[in-house]
């Protein structure tokens, strides 16, 4: 969104630091376990991939590349058991990546943001979903705005001149939902907040607002609800509820493939270990997705990319 005006992107970068967390938690990852965690550099071409029985998994980096891995890790592992075939864990660092494996079959399924979903297929790759997680209150989320418990903010009009904290570019509640909420308030995004600074991770947007680095952060509910409570931090907007992140694979995947991949995950509730890996993610379930799942998701897309500079 820079425009030459006073509001300015400051992206995040960590990839060493993140390459270094990787390493020391896969080295506590037992043996026996077929899945594996990569960070690949470049995508994998589609030929060589077709020559092993390995699944290429990517996970969007929601908390930050060790969190987001450490967390869907049983959830993989559980996957792989149901299918018969050793998966991979893939992470990039932003949503834009991993969307770019999908259009290169560099990665055989992923978990992508809604946002991310959103503009991937309006960028013409082609994806199919196969499934969608169920927390409590269904398969939805919502974008959620948090300041210090000491601060003087209390709605989204207060915002004026503020800097925020967000998680990716691609990320609807993120970066598309605080874009949206000023524009549907008559304001420019590129005037009325003063800046917005990018920490590609949830966490790391909530530690911005601690540290007093950005005045507000926003982030999943998902994220915070289960994460982000903390006596330092209070929340002062939440967005309606938003279709959740979902399961896909690139539309050309093999049919058995996907068949087998999508019973994985909608059986999953079905069984004790399944149980306890959902109830670690604070999920129910997954299911497929309804129709008209998306349409809020799609519409504050649409608004928030009037921009030509939004979601860069």
């Amino acid at each position: 969104m820079a425009d030459g005006r006073p509001f300015s992107i400051y992206a995040v970068a960590a990839g060493a630091i993140f390459a270094t967390a990787a390493v020391v938690l896969w080295s506590r990852i037992t043996p026996e376990v077929p899945a594996q965690f990569v960070d690949l550099t470049a995508a994998a071409a589609p030929e060589r991939a077709a020559a092993t029985d390995t699944v290429r998994f990517a996970v969007e980096s929601v908390w930050g590349p060790e969190r987001t891995s450490e967390r869907h890790f049983d959830l993989v592992r559980h996957v792989t058991r149901e299918i018969h075939r050793p998966l991979r864990i893939v992470e990039r660092l932003t949503y834009a990546e991993v969307n770019e494996l999908l259009r290169r079959q560099g990665v055989d399924a992923a978990i992508v943001g809604t946002g991310a979903f959103l503009a991937a297929t309006r960028d013409g790759i082609a994806l199919t979903v196969i499934a969608v997680p169920v927390t409590a209150e269904g398969p939805v989320y919502h974008s959620v705005f948090v300041v210090r418990t000491d601060s003087l903010l209390q709605t989204i009009d207060d915002l004026d001149g503020r800097a925020l904290g967000l998680s990716d570019p691609l990320s609807l509640s993120g970066s598309y939902y605080p874009l949206a909420a000023a524009i549907d308030r008559g304001k420019d995004p590129s005037t009325f907040y003063s800046r917005t600074m990018y920490t590609y991770g949830d966490d790391g947007s909530l530690r911005a607002v601690v540290d007093r680095t950005v005045d507000v952060a926003v982030v999943d509910s998902l994220a915070y609800d289960y994460d982000g409570p903390h006596r330092a931090l209070r929340e002062i907007h939440r967005s309606p509820a938003l279709g959740i992140s979902p399961v896909v694979v690139p539309s050309a995947a093999n049919p058995q493939f996907v068949a087998a991949l999508r019973r994985a995950f909608l059986t999953m509730h079905q069984q004790p270990r399944g149980r306890e890996v959902l109830a670690a993610l604070h999920l129910q379930r997954f299911e497929e997705p309804a129709p008209g799942l998306y349409d809020e998701a799609t519409r504050i897309f649409d608004v928030a990319r009037q921009r030509p500079d939004a979601g860069e």
